[in-house]
């Protein structure tokens, strides 16, 4: 009986150690954004909070990834606000600029082909995925054009 309670006591231990590891993370890494944007660079470190939180929502769910970059979307495109001019990762010319959507579409397109290729997810005929399938190979030559 006292080995039973003492595999459980493990189980715990390791959980509480894995929880105050991620509060710590957690703790240094908004001090180190804090820190970030209060800096005269700020613009930097929403660009890369923003993309940070679109990726890691992406990979988690694409679905509630898809809808959070439905929302980010016209803030990113409208080229009269600073918003676009803070959201868009300047590349050198020559090359597009990153911007949420291409980063978006990307990541998408991604996982998309991963889950058809692990079998987690399954075409059905003209069904939703079909469309998703067809639009990821549409889109290619507008992303290779910029």
């Amino acid at each position: 009986m006292s080995r039973v309670q003492s595999i459980g006591g493990i189980e715990r231990a390791k959980t509480l150690l894995i929880t105050l590891l991620l509060i710590i993370l957690a703790v240094a890494v908004g001090l180190y954004l804090g820190n970030w944007i209060a800096s005269p660079d700020w613009r930097a470190a929403v660009r890369f909070a923003v993309m940070g939180v679109l990726m890691l929502v992406i990979l988690v769910s694409p679905l509630d990834g898809m809808l959070l970059w439905m929302m980010v979307a016209p803030f990113g495109e409208a080229t009269f606000t600073e918003i676009w001019r803070i959201l868009n990762f300047r590349m050198p010319p020559g090359i597009p600029d990153l911007t949420p959507d291409r980063l978006a579409v990307a990541l998408l397109s991604i996982l998309f082909v991963a889950h058809l290729g692990t079998g987690r997810r399954k075409l059905r005929p003209l069904g939703s995925e079909m469309f998703m399938a067809m639009f990821c190979i549409m889109v290619l030559p507008a992303a290779a054009a910029g």
